[in-house]
């Protein structure tokens, strides 16, 4: 579905961030490490929690569409186009 690329690139973006962050920290004096260490662990957190939050969406999109194309594929099949439902309610 559509959200599959946007989840990868914040994948590969936080990995890339995460990498450049490692760098930086390794040469930076302890006092600044320790000023921002939270800040960034923050940010490290809220990037992985958004990061589920979208693949847990990609998931349900991707269900939505497997029963929209289910029911497509159960329409062309019985060849009423949707109209079996009408038909089974007006017998009630």
């Amino acid at each position: 579905m559509v959200l599959l690329a946007p989840s990868v690139n914040v994948c590969s973006n936080q990995s890339s961030i995460s990498a450049e962050l490692d760098k930086l920290l390794e040469d930076a004096p302890l006092p600044f490490i320790m000023q921002h260490a939270a800040r960034i662990s923050g940010v490290r957190k809220r990037i992985t929690s958004l990061n589920s939050l979208l693949k847990s969406i990609q998931r349900r999109l991707d269900n939505i569409d497997h029963k929209l194309s289910a029911g497509l594929i159960h329409e062309k099949s019985t060849g009423d186009g949707g109209r079996d439902h009408e038909n089974h309610n007006s017998l009630h």
